[in-house]
């Protein structure tokens, strides 16, 4: 009989792991008072996982280092693999400018917007009610300031090998962190 509910309880927990979805909450803000970037990995319960913040400190002149963009690439293969699994809840881009000349900043709003949107419908699936592009143009005064956030899903296997990575690439790299 406990053998019988053994294999119960695995096999209730292997259709859960398929069917089941882990939640992800990117928020990025880059502005004159505060710079941030957050990645929050849920579980389907709503429970924090794990809260990666990745370090916003001075900004240096000499650009990308080789292992920023080290860094770079392994971002970039991680969405490669991971953007036709997801499922985008929400997704909201405000941005600010401002040159403090009328024409150049509504030239320049103008060329955001079209950015911004294209790059979402690139990226994520056309039609999507829940994206939201905001560019608000400042006339009088030089600004910058934007804020994304991106709440997606993605199947349980796939999030924990993402949380995985995440946790090596913080620890300081590993096996797994250079994939």
């Amino acid at each position: 009989m406990l053998k019988l509910w053994l294999l119960v309880l695995v096999t209730a927990a292997v259709a859960l792991s398929l069917k089941g979805r882990l939640r992800l909450q990117l928020d990025f803000c880059e502005g004159k008072e505060r710079s941030y970037f957050n990645l929050t990995v849920k579980a389907p319960a709503g429970i924090k996982l794990y809260r990666f913040t990745f370090p916003v400190g001075e900004r240096k002149s000499e650009g990308f280092t080789l292992g920023s963009w080290r860094l770079f690439i392994k971002w970039l293969r991680l969405v490669k693999k991971l953007l036709p699994e997801l499922q985008v809840e929400k997704c909201l881009w405000h941005t600010s400018v401002g040159t403090g000349e009328a024409a150049s900043t509504s030239w320049l709003a103008g060329l955001l917007w079209a950015g911004q949107s294209f790059l979402l419908n690139y990226f994520l699936r056309p039609g999507k009610p829940n994206c939201e592009t905001v560019v608000v143009p400042d006339f009088l005064a030089r600004t910058w300031s934007t804020r994304f956030e991106l709440t997606a899903s993605l199947p349980l296997l796939k999030g924990l090998r993402l949380l995985w990575w995440l946790l090596r690439l913080r620890q300081g790299g590993g096996r797994d962190a250079r994939r």
